[in-house]
């Protein structure tokens, strides 16, 4: 495991002094780890894990440890919170208390699980942005966490604010790759035709468009086309084109893809039935948006998709020998032509509701 003991704790997390370690360590040892694993691949993460045991970290793996630490510790806080907060008694439960303590009230609970979640979530996001700008000093492409993590065209939070506008943390955000997947396939795939769009998808990828800052560690593989023995890197066809069409394709899907995903993730479908998603303690409540606020901002995101999806097509039709993999496909036409002028699509104003 690749945290110690309290110390290191209270580096990333405000807890008391004297609170025990032992308490809280099944819950970084099982599902905490496991996230984290899961990101790193199982590889990476056992040179993290052995190094960092046998105080022997390279210079990398001490860049990387933080990283992985942060989320790792309020994951496992996240678990440890219901568990910590009662005793297991040969009567039941019961609430801990003392004649100068008292428990926490279960809104102060939940407001702590929403910031735990929140932080663990961000946290991992910044450690996948490291992994992917890095990817070739940790060899993290050959990994399970490389394609699940950087599967679409937006994979971070910040790329998806802009164009909806909607302020969603990346735990909301990871909720709603089904959306992405959706949307990208039904949207993006028949403007653009399976070349162009897998040749896209491995650049954004390989953060070859370099959206993500690499971190100098002074002997880093070079990103060419010719790679490295540990980080073979596909040839950069067509780099310049493709980055401005990137851009294009961004707002196709974030609205699309919101729209989409309000409608999912305003229920639940489980044992007990469908379910209205609700929330509600004694500082704050919220409701469900009535049917006429819902069914507006559905339709302007659906709107701004639509226009988003029209920008989209007329510049590819308008500059069509920029793209040989479209100009060759079947979603080229020579009858095709420009129906309108290109229009800016800008972030629209904040919609408040789910997310």
């Amino acid at each position: 495991m690749i945290i110690k003991d309290t110390d290191e704790i209270i580096e990333q997390l405000s807890v008391n002094i004297n609170f025990s370690f032992k308490a809280v360590e099944p819950y970084f040892a099982n599902e905490g780890t496991d996230f984290i694993k899961d990101v790193l691949g199982t590889d990476l993460y056992n040179r993290l894990d052995v190094a960092y045991n046998a105080n022997n970290l390279s210079t990398k793996l001490e860049k990387l440890l933080p990283l992985a630490q942060r989320p790792l510790i309020y994951l496992g806080f996240l678990q440890y919170i219901p568990f910590g907060n009662l005793e297991i008694r040969d009567g039941g439960l019961v609430v801990p208390g003392s004649t100068t303590t008292k428990a926490a009230g279960q809104w102060r609970v939940d407001k702590l699980n929403d910031q735990l979640s929140k932080v663990a979530y961000n946290s991992l996001q910044v450690l996948i942005r490291f992994l992917q700008a890095n990817q070739c000093d940790y060899s993290w492409k050959s990994t399970r966490g490389y394609n699940k993590y950087l599967q679409f065209f937006i994979n971070y939070t910040d790329d998806f604010n802009h164009w909806t506008n909607v302020n969603i943390d990346y735990e909301t955000f990871d909720r709603m790759k089904a959306s992405f997947a959706y949307i990208e396939k039904i949207k993006i795939l028949p403007e653009i035709c399976q070349d162009l769009y897998d040749q896209i998808k491995l650049q954004v990828k390989e953060n070859a468009y370099g959206f993500q800052e690499a971190y100098d560690f002074g002997d880093s593989p070079s990103v060419s086309a010719s790679g490295s023995a540990s980080c073979v890197l596909e040839p950069y066809s067509n780099l310049a084109n493709n980055k401005i069409l990137v851009e294009l394709i961004k707002p196709v899907v974030a609205n699309f893809a919101t729209s989409h995903a309000l409608s999912l993730n305003r229920i639940d479908i489980s044992k007990l039935g469908i379910t209205v998603n609700k929330i509600a303690n004694p500082e704050r409540q919220k409701d469900p948006a009535e049917a006429d606020v819902f069914l507006k901002a559905q339709q302007q995101f659906e709107d701004d998709g639509n226009l988003s999806l029209k920008n989209l097509t007329d510049y590819l039709i308008a500059n069509a020998d920029d793209f040989p993999l479209f100009k060759t496909s079947l979603c080229f036409s020579s009858t095709r032509t420009v129906t309108s002028d290109v229009h800016t699509i800008l972030p629209t104003d904040k919609i408040v509701g789910w997310f």
